[in-house]
């Protein structure tokens, strides 16, 4: 009980943290998001394929520009960077757009 509550503490920490200071999203998520080996890539090397049928972030809803690093699920489905780390580590473990479980 008492380590799903130092997590919980840690993940809004974490929140906080990024809210005030980008720098730390990168330091402190990465070791949790390192875990699922999901590819981080920038949009512009995306092949025509995923680039035509994700035009833009579902969670954010912003659109993709070329230099955004970007995060390739398993089902094809891409999401920002920051978005999706969020996502998955405060929502669910699964793609936002499909419900498929991200392993």
């Amino acid at each position: 009980m008492e380590n799903t509550n130092l997590y919980i503490d840690y993940l809004d920490f974490i929140d906080d943290a990024y809210m005030e200071n980008h720098f730390f999203l990168d330091d402190s998520y990465s070791v949790l998001f390192k875990n699922l080996d999901l590819p981080i890539i920038k949009y512009k090397y995306l092949n025509d394929k995923l680039k035509n049928s994700n035009e833009e972030c579902l969670i954010s809803l912003q659109k993709f520009k070329k230099d955004d690093d970007v995060v390739l699920l398993p089902c094809e489905h891409i999401f920002l960077k920051e978005p999706i780390l969020k996502w998955i580590n405060n929502f669910s473990y699964t793609c936002p757009k499909c419900r498929n479980k991200i392993n």
